[in-house]
């Protein structure tokens, strides 16, 4: 890594804990987090990304994630109740083989048209603590807060 982005990190790690520090001032060690995002979009758009540079501002949003806990992951299926591939695969959502058929049965209930049996499915996905975001890349398992 170069100095300045050796600098920059470090500046906004120190700024984060600074603000963290000061009477837990979310907003500004928010607006901390998001000024190395928006770092990192400059960076991308302009082709100066590089493997190095992005495991580093990874590691430092996955650092302030442990103070905020505001970043959460979930697995995206196909229209047939299949996992997308490449889709969250490091999600801490695991998938049982009841839940896989769960999501199965809820896109052929959709597919068919059969709203009150994908309706019951979604009510037995909250059972087992569980919703699902419909979305047009296909539904989100989503983990239920406990």
């Amino acid at each position: 890594l170069s100095e300045d982005m050796v600098s920059f990190f470090n500046k906004v790690q120190l700024d984060f804990i600074a603000h963290m520090d000061d009477d837990l001032n979310t907003p500004r060690a928010s607006a901390t987090m998001f000024e190395l995002v928006n770092k990192a979009e400059k960076m991308c758009k302009s082709n100066e990304m590089t493997p190095d540079i992005a495991a580093r501002m990874e590691h430092v949003l996955n650092d302030m994630n442990k103070v905020l806990g505001i970043f959460y992951t979930t697995k995206v299926y196909d229209k047939h109740g299949e996992l997308k591939d490449g889709s969250c695969a490091s999600s801490t959502i695991e998938i049982t083989a009841e839940l896989s058929e769960l999501l199965k049965a809820r896109a052929q209930a959709r597919s068919d048209k059969n709203w009150a049996r994908a309706d019951e499915i979604r009510d037995k996905l909250a059972q087992a603590g569980f919703t699902v975001k419909d979305t047009k890349e296909g539904p989100q398992l989503v983990a239920l807060e406990k």
